[in-house]
């Protein structure tokens, strides 16, 4: 009986290695938008329509940015939707908003859409959250993010358009 319990476990390990590792397929989540859309839509929220087009939820990480705030009850109901509906079928994230509600999770970020961060940002307001200035190269999941990047700015430049994210010598200086 331990010989098959030990199997087992170690089938089990092996099987939640490989869904921890499973990148989400780009039809699942857009399956999983237009499901929100379509729910959104028939609530008649035009409001929160529009704060959730503005902003795109692109990865495991941007949503896993937003469980602070859905644990407190606060983001918006379009959002919390997708978020809802995100851990459904992701197994990493189910796993940290879990460890989110229970307190346990901690959060350490050096990474954030507006470097340096706003004074008002509500990153700054989160106890015991750990920030730090980005100092590091992209992850994989930010190449497809640079890349746009990279080619907004290629196109700005083709244009004669002012560029974005221009690192000057003293932004250079102070970060090497």
């Amino acid at each position: 009986m331990r010989r098959k319990t030990k199997e087992l476990n170690t089938l089990l390990n092996k099987a939640i290695v490989n869904i921890r590792e499973e990148q989400v397929d780009a039809a699942l989540t857009d399956e999983a938008r237009d499901r929100v859309w379509e729910r959104i839509s028939t609530e008649g929220r035009p409001a929160f329509i529009q704060q959730v087009a503005s902003e795109q939820i692109e990865s495991c990480a941007d949503f896993q940015s937003l469980m602070p705030a859905f644990t407190r009850n606060e983001l918006s109901p379009a959002r919390a939707l997708l978020l809802q509906d995100h851990t459904h079928e992701c197994v990493p994230c189910r796993r940290a908003l879990k460890e989110a509600r229970t307190g346990r999770l901690r959060i350490a970020l050096d990474v954030f859409e507006t470097e340096p961060l706003p004074p008002d940002s509500p990153w700054l307001s989160i106890p015991g959250v750990v920030l730090s200035p980005h100092m590091a190269g992209p992850t994989f999941d930010q190449y497809p993010t640079c890349t746009r990047t990279a080619l907004a700015n290629i196109r700005r430049y083709l244009n004669q358009w002012p560029l974005e994210f221009v690192v000057t010598s003293g932004i250079y200086d102070r970060s090497t």
